[in-house]
């Protein structure tokens, strides 16, 4: 029988496991701001693959009216979008986050274009929680985004638990 067979057993395990990993994902909400085309397409697609949930903006003003219009658990942000920087925005977002006193914190990754000249001294208000080379590549925006989203649904458990105890 093939289903005995040992490939096809780690195949469905395989598909089992995945299957799960999409349904998890899919209570990941990203917010891409990037406005090259080509690199939100691609990224934008390797995400939904995985299950996740990606609105896209292309500028700093679709930005704010996005993150005003929804809660995203991820923010996914190029260094230099227009209007607004990166750093504008990851400030904005941690202040608003501590005015409305959240719990939970959305997680911020920043596109750069050269990772080996970050100031990171400059993203210290943001709290960013990392950065991510360009061109982007998958082999290292879905790890960076598989991460920050654990973190996130992490702290979601941790904040449902803390309301449960008082």
């Amino acid at each position: 029988d093939s289903r005995d067979d040992p490939k096809s057993i780690d195949r469905a395990r395989r598909k089992k496991r995945d299957m799960k990993q999409m349904e998890e994902n899919s209570n990941i909400h990203i917010l891409m701001a990037e406005s090259d085309e080509a690199a939100y397409k691609l990224a934008k697609r390797l995400l939904e693959k995985k299950g996740y949930k990606v609105n896209v903006v292309s500028d700093s003003g679709d930005c704010f009216k996005a993150l005003e219009s929804k809660a995203y658990s991820v923010l996914l942000i190029n260094e230099n979008l227009t209007g607004k920087d990166a750093i504008s925005i990851g400030a904005w977002i941690r202040q608003k986050e501590i005015s409305e006193n959240r719990q939970v914190r959305m997680r911020i990754l920043v596109m750069v274009r050269n990772i080996l000249s970050i100031n990171y001294h400059a993203y210290e208000e943001t709290d960013v929680d990392g950065f991510l080379p360009m061109p982007l590549e998958g082999s290292k925006l879905i790890p960076s985004i598989e991460k920050a989203s654990s973190q996130y649904l992490e702290s979601v458990r941790l904040a449902e638990i803390s309301l449960k105890a008082v």
